[in-house]
């Protein structure tokens, strides 16, 4: 066994370790926060984004079923004056 003198120098070293093992933990707890708000703030993010693709979405499957609306009517229309006309002629024809 050593000296009392000794012994304080190798339980000041032990201390000192420690404390750097210490600051080297309360550093490291101070990265994992910083990364778990960005991760946070990256969700939210990912969140908005998904919502605004949602409505994206909606807005071009509205957009598609009125223009479907709207083809659909220009071909009733268009049937009915062919059909018209077909009718009429043929009842002109009949008719003379």
């Amino acid at each position: 066994m050593g000296t009392t003198d000794e012994r304080l120098q190798e339980h000041g070293e032990h201390l000192a370790r420690h404390d750097e093992q210490i600051k080297t933990l309360f550093a490291t707890t101070e990265e994992i926060k910083a990364l778990a708000e960005s991760t946070h703030s990256l969700a939210v993010s990912v969140e908005k984004l998904t919502s605004r693709i949602t409505h994206v979405e909606d807005d071009l499957e509205a957009y598609n079923e009125e223009k479907n609306k709207k083809s659909f009517a220009v071909w009733q229309v268009l049937m009915s004056a062919i059909v018209g006309g077909v009718a009429t002629y043929i009842l002109t024809n009949i008719l003379r």
